[in-house]
């Protein structure tokens, strides 16, 4: 664009920057324009009559805009020379690309400059931004043609091959006052409004009603001495405070502001804080109403004292009480003992707060929970009864149901948890613990997928609340589930500074996933906050075994026990290192610290009695010491009959010695007690299927029937019981679950090869029975490879397997009786008598024993025994037609016609059709009947024997014989 010519007077040099504007500028009709816009900043330049140029100096960018439909005059003002500097070094890049593209010649802006403020010119632009983007009221301004390139030179027209065309000058407009932006009253309206605010607060703490602003505040005209409350205020107000439940502290809080009782209101707020909170509102308002109480009333030292409870400070709320007498003080000493952990301080003190007011729930019930704490085998009862007397009260429910938790009562506690827990009134972190009971309860019982759902509606719950957090985390940690341990971690990793915690779960996270450099930081991070010792020391050792570094890690538990001779965790994995390493006296550090926690009577160390109880049988069993481990496991539930885990492991070795009875009845005990607990429901649900309890076996695994993450155990006895209940499709359905996500179960592949066998795919089956490789031999998948052996017509190989079978596992008796049967198909008749006469001398004899060891004594020629045996089948069989005819053939070959008939008889009538030895019982039968004398059913009999024995019956000749017989 060309500039006004210059008088002579003025400076000759006049120099204008002009740079390639990319030609991508297409400017629509509804939709505006799209531009790269891409000029260079020039300053310094004036016209002819000495006024700055009014185009600001354009800045290059290469960012794409969007060019609205400009409808009405914009007024820009004068500017000065833009000086920002490039957005990017790409920007110096834009001319050489405009120049190596093919598009149209770029436009060259010519920038002037800066005139003086209050000139105009022609080339003002009159624009509106009220309405830039408004509908069009008028039609746009045409603009005027470009001026040839040729009518413009200038010192840059050799600087390119692609000369800019020069920009029109526009219209001169009329200049429009700029209006401020509308946001900055909305800044005045919310600064009015938080003025607002501050005052309706310090109106309310400073001037309302039975408020102050602090202690040197005078009470307001509102409050009322103590000889201005009513009658009975101060009695009504303590049985309020005795009942411990959300109405009555909320009631005693109304009552307190009506009677103007400013420290009344501050002892029911503080106890809602304590035992329905935590409630930061009501304990800072507490704060508040405490600072205005009147200093001389007798309460004010022990709500100071309950104060300092609340804030954490024990020390000094024993402090503050101790020189107090009534019974609401000593309740409040025994909360604080409760809470140090001084059963025995706890228990004296709400005794005696209880004999003063006996209507005091809340000191009745710390003395119940206090007695459990300090003796952990005095009994539930009491407890319990009490509960029952307050089957409304949310604390008794709260407490039976942690009680019955930590006892190892699990069915119980199930029940109780599945009862509305809800308490109104009560705050959200409140309500998360009660949720957070009931997953802990759901994962003992080994519900994780119900565990892990009630805990993400604790979280829902009290989102902020980071024990509540962690609780869940350590959960998830509990099951197994990895994944969203991590995912619940990451957040609580972000915090500054990171809780010990969260640093211990996360080592524990990382070790249990196999990630050592993780582990590593997470153990010096909980290093920095807790020192090199207890379970720092632990978990370093454990880092040491991933590393294989035995003699660093047994160090590392060495150190963590010199400090701690107690420290369960350390105790047992010293244990396992030596076990694992051959040296002297492994289980020393276990019988040291079991020693130690026996002679504390409080229920606090029992987890740890019970977990080194069934770490010592376990390596007991490892080092194939299964006697002693049993010993172990009785002297540890004579003390403690409620140990689920010892109690289900002493069943398990019992089956394992061939102690069916014994083992039977542990694992009843353990469901009856526990409705459901983790590794019960193989060796139960096993037991099951031997007696054919289909009931109690569908009862065994209805809790974890919805579970989409059930472990494997529970699905794989389930598809054992869809097959027993004749549903092939589900049995394998479940079998290919656990085999999708765990190809290498040996547990999986047994099942598969069971289903596979019941679908007479008997070559499929001997392949899946192949990859069933237990790490030590195990009885079941022996007898399972005799069967489908025995099926495939593999006698010897069938024989071999029996034998394995009953030798790993003698109260297998279906093996026995199976041996028994194979070694009598091969001939082998007299070992397969002594085989099965030990089978049937049991208590618990397998169908068919009985008949196969009559079938054995017959080839021994051994008549008598043999009928008694087939007698006994027949007695005992849930199908004794086949028995019925070995009994009356066997008696028919003794002599005994009338015996043999009616047995002959009924096995005729319950033969089904097809039944190989049906002619032979009727041959038996006739020639019963015709020695008898009772010829007419005898031809009857035989009638029927040619029948369905065909031409080629054997006894063909001697039956046509006595048929001619008249």
């Amino acid at each position: 664009m060309a500039t006004d010519a210059e008088p002579a007077s003025a400076p000759a040099t006049v120099e204008a920057s002009r740079t390639a504007v990319s030609p991508g500028l297409e400017v629509g009709g509804a939709d505006g324009a799209t531009a790269v816009l891409v000029a260079s900043a020039a300053s310094g330049v004036r016209d002819v009559e000495g006024e700055h140029d009014d185009l600001p100096a354009p800045v290059a960018s290469t960012r794409p805009f969007t060019l609205p439909k400009i409808v009405r005059r914009i007024s820009v003002p004068a500017a000065t020379a833009a000086t920002t500097e490039l957005d990017n070094s790409a920007e110096l890049d834009l001319p050489q690309l405009a120049a190596m593209t093919n598009l149209p010649p770029a436009i060259e802006t010519v920038v002037a400059s800066p005139r003086p403020p209050g000139s105009t010119r022609p080339d003002d632009v009159d624009l509106d931004l009220d309405d830039l983007h408004g509908e069009p009221s008028q039609p746009p301004i045409a603009p005027t043609p470009p001026s040839s390139p040729d009518a413009s030179p200038g010192p840059s027209a050799n600087r390119s091959s692609l000369r800019p065309t020069m920009r029109p000058r526009p219209r001169r407009l009329a200049p429009h006052a700029l209006q401020p932006p509308p946001p900055a009253i909305a800044y005045v309206g919310l600064l009015g409004l938080a003025l607002g605010l501050l005052g309706l607060w310090w109106f309310y703490f400073t001037r309302g009603p039975g408020l102050g602003a602090d202690s040197s505040v005078q009470p307001a005209r509102t409050d009322m001495s103590r000889a201005t409350w009513s009658e009975g205020y101060l009695e009504a107000q303590a049985a309020l405070l005795d009942a411990d439940r959300v109405p009555d502290y909320l009631a005693a809080l109304a009552e307190a502001e009506a009677q103007g009782d400013r420290l009344g209101r501050a002892e029911a707020a503080l106890c809602m804080h304590l035992r329905y909170g935590p409630d930061p509102v009501r304990r800072s308002a507490a704060a508040v109403w405490r600072t205005q109480a009147a200093p001389d009333d007798p309460r004010a030292a022990r709500v100071a004292g309950l104060a300092a409870l609340a804030d954490g400070d024990l020390t000094g709320a024993e402090r503050l009480l101790a020189g107090e007498d009534d019974a609401r003080a000593r309740l409040y000493r025994a909360l604080v003992a409760e809470r140090r952990g001084d059963e025995r301080s706890a228990q004296r003190e709400a005794a005696l707060a209880l004999h003063e007011r006996p209507g005091d729930v809340a000191a009745a019930l710390v003395l119940a929970t206090a007695t459990l704490a300090a003796r952990r085998d005095a009994p539930l009862e009491p407890l319990q009864d009490a509960a029952a007397a307050h089957p409304d009260h949310p604390q008794y429910q709260r407490a039976l149901l942690r009680a019955l938790l930590e006892r190892g009562r699990l069915a119980a506690a199930r029940r109780l948890a599945d009862l509305p827990q809800r308490v109104a009134g009560a705050s959200t972190v409140h309500q998360a613990r009660l949720v957070l009971l009931r997953a802990e309860v759901a994962a003992a019982t080994g519900e994780f997928s119900k565990a892990r759902w009630v805990s993400d509606e604790a979280v829902h719950l009290a989102p902020a609340d980071p024990a509540t957090q962690l609780a869940r985390v350590r959960l998830l940690l509990t099951a197994g589930d990895l994944g969203r341990v991590q995912q619940e971690l990451a957040p609580l990793l972000r915090n500054a500074p990171i809780d010990p915690e969260t640093s211990a779960l996360q080592a524990e996270l990382a070790i249990a996933a196999g990630n050592e450099s993780t582990a590593v930081r997470a153990i010096e991070r909980l290093a920095a906050a807790e020192g090199d010792r207890g379970r720092v020391a632990v978990l370093r050792g454990r880092v040491h075994v991933m590393r294989g570094r035995m003699d660093e890690a047994a160090a590392a538990f060495t150190a963590a026990l010199a400090d701690d001779p107690t420290d369960v965790p350390a105790a047992i994995a010293l244990a396992e290192l030596r076990t694992r390493a051959g040296a002297d006296d492994p289980l020393a550090s276990i019988t040291r610290a079991a020693a130690l926690l026996r002679e504390d009577p409080r229920a606090p160390v029992r987890p740890g009695l019970r977990a080194l109880a069934l770490a010592h049988a376990n390596l007991l069993v490892e080092t194939g010491r299964k006697d002693q481990a049993v010993a172990v496991l009785d002297a540890a539930l004579a003390v403690d009959p409620d140990d689920n885990a010892a109690q289900l492991r002493r069943g398990v070795l019992a089956l394992e010695q061939g102690r069916g009875a014994a083992g039977r009845a542990d694992l009843t005990a353990v469901f009856v007690r526990t409705g459901g607990y983790p590794g019960l429901v193989a060796p139960l649900g096993r037991l099951y299927l031997r007696d054919g309890d289909l009931a109690g076996l569908a009862e065994l695994v209805q809790p974890y029937a919805a579970d989409p993450d059930a472990p494997d155990d529970v699905v794989l006895m389930n598809a054992l019981l869809r097959l027993a209940q004749g549903d092939r499709d589900a049995a394998d359905s479940h079998v290919d679950k656990v085999l999708q996500r765990n190809p290498g179960s040996w547990e999986a592949h047994l099942v598969k090869a069971r289903v596979l066998y019941e679908r007479d795919r008997n070559s499929d089956a001997a392949a899946q029975i192949r990859l069933a490789r237990p790490r030590s031999p195990d009885a079941e998948v022996e007898l399972w490879t005799g069967k489908i052996a025995e099926r495939g017509g593999k006698g010897h190989e069938a024989v071999i397997a029996y034998r394995r079978a009953r030798q790993q596992d003698p109260g297998l008796l279906e093996a026995g009786f199976l041996l028994g049967r194979a070694l009598l198909a091969q001939g082998l008749a007299r070992e397969a008598v002594a085989e099965l006469q030990t089978v049937t001398r049991a208590a618990e004899v397998p169908p068919g024993a009985h008949l196969a060891l009559g079938l054995a004594l017959r080839e021994r020629e051994q008549l008598p025994e043999a009928l008694q045996s087939f007698t006994h089948a027949i007695d005992h069989d849930p199908n004794p037609d086949e028995a019925l005819y070995w009994a009356g053939r066997t008696a028919v070959e003794l002599g005994r016609h009338a015996e043999a008939v009616p047995q002959l008889g009924r096995a005729v009538a319950l033969a089904g059709a097809g039944t190989s030895w049906l002619p032979d019982a009727q041959l038996w039968l006739g020639r019963a009947l015709h020695h008898l004398g009772r010829r007419a059913e005898a031809r009857a009999a035989f009638t029927v024997y040619l029948q369905q024995a065909g031409e080629k019956a054997p006894a063909r000749a001697e039956v046509e014989k006595l048929l001619r017989e008249r």
